[in-house]
């Protein structure tokens, strides 16, 4: 990307007030000295050293890369001696960016080694020094500790083989970034060390905290375990493990000693996990005194936290490169390569599109996968920025060669496999999102979550969105408990850049809500899940990937165990690994002729990649039929969630003393649009809501713009079902689908897709797949599996089949199954015969027979303050989120 730099000619107004408060903090950094005290202060040793990254499966990696680690989680590369050039992570433990943690009030003081090699590889930042700095805490000795080398200031940069120790003071909690400003230019996007990584983030937690992992391994859980006197480890009476949060890794461990969950050890940092539990003292409630608010009732229950950090510009390179860079495609496909990241991991829609046309990867076999619609789904595609093991001799095919894209046999970081990012139901949760930039805008938006925009204030704004530029910090306290919402839905929240050239390009990734208890994945000795072990299905590693062992948070009701019954999510979901989900259960009022359904196989044409189309069209389907009220499994899981409480344990965290409990769930039977978690429901499970109907339908028109006769053939667009005819016949000028709600109203969404399944090439964009459109919504209270408008992670495919794109699957299943012109088989899904809509009817020329309607449920609840005045959402926006880069 080119960019253009501007030169500012004088000061800005208030710049010499701004450096004259800097010079009076400066002048009163040694005051702070006094405040560190023994106790109070937590100290860290981080070490700077090159180390490759790999960003996801499909080969986006940076070979040059450089990051800051805990010492503790270095090991020579050659040799004994950790050394300049001579340091690399240790074995299991995955690339990301350090986190760091000190409580408000307290002080972190940091001893920074550079283990950066002395001379700068291809692609790298020729300055070889580097430094800590952290933007917007508060230096305690001097200037020695800003880790820079600015104007006539003694330089506190560290050169290669050197050390150094840094101080700073957390005022108040919150997220700051800490990056190396040795060079702060050059590079793509013009970020120095920040672009080749050398960042991370220091969160200041609340006054008093205790910090645990979060996310470990099942055999680090299994370590974790309490014992009896007689040394048996302890169970409550469903089987939960009950932790010691204390644990240390046994003699014979390759970390022996170190404390297993706890991440201060002694006063040192021992563990630098993006995600952490955070609580009070002895484990227990948070003693900050935080103002009350309506909206999140249990702020000082120990919280969960995720750290999120936005990086662009990530200069990557690609496995698909020699496609990417080609003169003939370099236009097309710029835009969807790997390029913007979150934590050192990226999920770009090119790679995925070209490897599912070229056959390699977890959608290597899927037929039905077409372009845009399918690069979020966890069936088709795998969790994103999943980093695998990909053996030299790797053969698919069975043929004995080596396959030309490999095949991967394990996911290699079991603790921390991808960007997805793991809670229980109910869990109060903070998300610490930062900007270590260093070029672009974005806005960090999450989907079927809100919080305040301040927190302390319930007057504040009502968000799910937030802008955040370079060098930026924000805590996202999740209203409602936190986890799940108001509604206790669960599933895969995404979370993603708002500006969707950035979305495309890789910077999104998945909140995973769990409504059973998970111990991760018992592994094999080659890192292989174990037979018979609870794994995450995938396209590509026959065995699936590993789920991590998410410890449970001190003083919570444990979520209950899975059981065959109810093995808990996605595992009730009925999806083939490597193909693109089902559509909800209860969730289509007219299938066009094309029941519910899932694709295990088939074949498709495509064209031979070019620059200007990219359509693909299915020939066959081998399609499985699915109840639309639901399989066994999906029944089961709709009864588990239709029942208020669930009855499960909870065990003291420092007497293992272990009680009975009951586990929330949402507490309403399966309806259209939710079957899991109905939104219509107040604080305590009990129906509430006025009931609205909105009828809409996507289509397409040939829209004038203005008295010019400008237009747009191709412009696509939602209208009420009777504003159909007069926006198609252009009765009306174009209008934005503009509908409204009071706060209470239980809302009932219907959507017919008359859109064409395919765009046609134009000045603005290849010709394009557009088989399905959804309505996702903001802010509305919704069941996220089923009514998110969209196909993310593992929940459901929620949208509806454009009338070409059914009567296409219909042909090809009919095709499969050798049916004849008249063959229905009785009315089976064998031969099923494609059916125009009964209020649409066939349409124009019989392009809307096979139009499908279905269902969506939002809650409009109230926001309440502390006087109790309803402050309302306000207008809220809802777009489709199948194809929003066509």
């Amino acid at each position: 990307m080119r960019e253009t730099r501007h030169r500012t000619a004088a000061w800005p107004p208030g710049a010499r007030v701004g450096l004259t408060a800097l010079a009076a903090s400066l002048l009163a950094a040694g005051q702070l000295a006094a405040q560190c005290t023994t106790s109070n202060t937590v100290s860290a040793q981080v070490v700077a050293l090159d180390q490759a990254i790999f960003y996801n499966r499909l080969g986006a990696h940076d070979p040059t890369a450089m990051i800051f680690a805990l010492k503790g989680d270095v090991v020579p590369n050659s040799g004994t001696t950790l050394a300049a050039g001579n340091a690399r992570l240790r074995d299991g433990k995955r690339p990301r960016p350090i986190t760091l943690r000190v409580n408000a009030g307290g002080c972190l003081q940091v001893t920074f080694t550079n283990y950066l090699a002395t001379t700068a590889r291809s692609n790298q930042p020729g300055t070889r020094a580097a430094s800590l700095h952290v933007t917007g805490m508060q230096l305690v000795n001097s200037i020695a500790d800003d880790g820079s080398n600015v104007g006539n200031n003694a330089t506190s940069l560290v050169e290669p083989g050197a050390s150094r120790t840094y101080k700073w003071f957390a005022e108040k909690e919150g997220t700051y970034l800490l990056y190396s400003s040795a060079q702060t230019t050059g590079g793509d996007g013009d970020g120095g060390h920040i672009w080749k990584g050398l960042f991370g983030a220091v969160n200041v937690e609340p006054t008093g905290s205790e910090w645990y992992r979060s996310q470990v391994t099942a055999a680090d859980l299994a370590l974790a375990q309490a014992k009896d006197a007689y040394g048996v480890p302890r169970k409550t009476a469903q089987g939960h493990p009950v932790i010691n949060y204390d644990a240390v890794y046994p003699a014979g461990h390759a970390l022996a000693g170190r404390t297993i969950l706890k991440m201060v050890q002694n006063g040192q940092i021992v563990h630098s996990d993006l995600t952490a539990i955070i609580t009070g003292p002895n484990k227990g409630q948070i003693t900050t005194q935080y103002p009350a608010v309506r909206v999140e009732p249990n702020r000082h229950k120990p919280f969960r936290e995720m750290t999120i950090i936005f990086h662009d510009e990530a200069g990557l390179v690609q496995a698909f490169d020699p496609i990417f860079e080609d003169p003939k495609l370099e236009f097309t496909l710029h835009s969807g390569r790997d390029a913007f990241a979150i934590n050192y991991g990226t999920g770009g829609i090119g790679a995925e599109v070209l490897a599912n046309r070229m056959g390699v990867g977890p959608m290597w076999d899927c037929n039905e996968c077409k372009y845009e619609e399918f690069f979020l789904s966890s069936w088709a595609v795998g969790d994103p920025a999943m980093v695998v093991d990909v053996p030299a001799d790797a053969d698919r095919n069975g043929d004995g060669q080596p396959d030309a894209g490999k095949k991967a046999t394990r996911a290699f970081f079991p603790d921390d496999p991808s960007n997805v990012y793991h809670s229980y139901m109910n869990d109060h949760l903070k998300i610490r999102n930062l900007h270590a930039g260093p070029k672009e805008h974005h806005i960090f938006h999450l989907h079927a979550h809100q919080w305040l925009h301040t927190p302390n204030s319930d007057n504040s704004t009502y968000l799910d969105s937030q802008g955040i530029g370079p060098g930026a910090g924000f805590t996202y306290e999740i209203t409602y408990d936190g986890s799940s919402n108001r509604n206790k839905t669960v599933g895969d929240a995404i979370f993603h850049c708002h500006f969707y050239p950035h979305f495309a390009q890789g910077m999104w990734a998945l909140w995973r809500v769990h409504d059973v208890f998970e111990s991760g994945t018992v592994l094999d000795a080659d890192g292989t899940p174990a037979a018979g072990a609870r794994a995450l299905p995938d396209g590509e590693i026959a065995e699936g990937t590993p789920i991590p062992g998410l410890v449970p948070m001190p003083t919570y009701a444990l979520a209950p165990m899975p059981t065959t019954t109810m093995p808990g999510f996605p595992f009730y979901i009925p999806g083939v690994a490597g193909h693109r989900p089902p559509k909800p259960p209860l969730d289509t009022k007219f299938d066009g002729g094309l029941p519910r359904h899932v694709v295990r196989d088939g074949t498709a044409t495509f064209p031979a990649l070019n620059r200007l189309d990219f359509h693909k069209d299915n020939v066959t389907l081998v399609a499985q039929a699915l109840p639309e009220t639901g399989t066994a499994a999906e029944v089961n899981a709709m009864a588990f969630h239709a029942r208020r409480s669930q009855p499960t344990f909870r065990f003291d965290p420092v007497t293992f003393a272990v009680v009975a409990d009951t586990f929330i769930t949402n507490g309403r039977p399966g309806v259209a649009g939710a079957p899991f978690a109905d939104p219509c429901i107040d604080d305590f499970g009990r129906p509430v809501g006025t009931p609205r109907t909105y009828k809409a339908a996507g289509l397409q028109i040939d829209a004038r713009y203005n008295k010019a006769g400008w237009h747009f053939p191709q412009h696509r667009m939602f209208s009420l079902w009777q504003d159909v005819d007069s926006f198609r016949l252009g009765v009306r000028p174009p209008e934005p689908l503009f509908f409204r709600a009071h706060t209470g109203d239980c809302v009932t969404y219907h959507l017919v897709n008359l859109i064409p399944k395919e765009y046609k090439m134009d000045d603005f964009q290849v010709r394009s797949p557009t088989d399905i459109i959804g309505q996702h919504i903001h802010l509305v209270k919704f069941d996220v599996t089923a009514s998110d408008g969209a196909g993310n992670g593992f929940n459901y495919e929620d949208g509806s089949f454009s009338p070409g794109e059914t009567r296409e699957r219909v042909d090809a299943i009919r095709r499969q199954n050798a049916c004849t012109a008249t063959d229905t088989r009785n009315g089976t899904f064998t031969c099923p015969v494609a059916r125009a809509h009964p209020f649409f009817g066939n349409g124009p020329n019989n392009d809307w027979i096979g139009a499908q309607e279905t269902v969506q449920r939002w809650y409009v609840d109230d926001v309440l303050n502390q006087a109790g005045r309803d402050r309302t959402l306000r207008t809220v926006f809802t777009h489709d989120h199948f194809g929003p880069s066509t």
